[in-house]
C-alpha cells in the first residue's frame, strides 16, 4: 500500500473522465453509453411522473397502477362524460402540435400518451395545458372513467 496523502482522493478524479468524455469533450466508449442510457431513462421517468401527476390533477385515471407503469407510454381511461368525444379531443390536440394514440385494449376504453423521444418535462406541461384548455372548450365537466 502506498503512503496516504491525507487529501480526498475524489478530488484527484478528472471530472471529464467521470462524465464519460475524453479531454476534447467527445464520448469515450461504454462508460459514456451507460451514462447516456441512465440520463435518458431518468428523463423518461421524469416525463412520465409529470404527465401522470398532471393528468390525475385534471381528473383522468391511469389504467395501470404505479408499480406496473413503464415510463415509455401511459394509458389513461376514457372519460364517461358524454361531451368527451375522443376524435374531437384527438384532432384539437393534434392542431396544437400534440399527438396522442387511441387505446387498443379490450379491457377498457382508453387512450395513450407517449413520454419518450426528444421530450422534456416542459413539453409534458405544455400538453397538460392544452388538454385542460381543450376539455374546457368541449364542455367536459367530469373525467371519471366509465365503470
Amino acid at each position: 500500500m502506498g503512503k496516504k496523502s491525507g487529501k480526498n482522493e475524489l478530488a484527484k478524479v478528472d471530472p471529464v473522465y467521470v462524465l464519460g468524455l475524453d479531454a476534447n469533450g467527445k464520448p469515450r466508449g461504454a462508460r459514456f453509453s451507460e451514462l447516456k442510457d441512465n440520463i435518458a431513462s431518468a428523463a423518461m421517468d421524469m416525463n412520465c411522473r409529470v404527465l401522470i401527476e398532471g393528468m390525475r390533477a385534471l381528473g383522468f385515471e391511469p389504467l395501470l397502477s404505479h408499480n406496473l407503469q413503464a415510463p415509455i407510454i401511459v394509458t389513461f381511461r376514457m372519460p364517461a362524460d358524454p361531451k368527451f368525444q375522443f376524435q374531437e379531443f384527438y384532432d384539437r390536440l393534434k392542431d396544437r402540435g400534440y399527438v396522442i394514440y387511441p387505446g387498443k385494449l379490450t379491457v377498457a376504453d382508453s387512450f395513450r400518451i407517449g413520454c419518450i423521444g426528444r421530450l422534456y418535462p416542459d413539453h409534458m406541461r405544455g400538453a397538460l395545458g392544452a388538454i385542460r384548455d381543450i376539455l374546457g372548450d368541449m364542455g367536459v365537466t367530469s373525467l371519471k372513467a366509465a365503470a
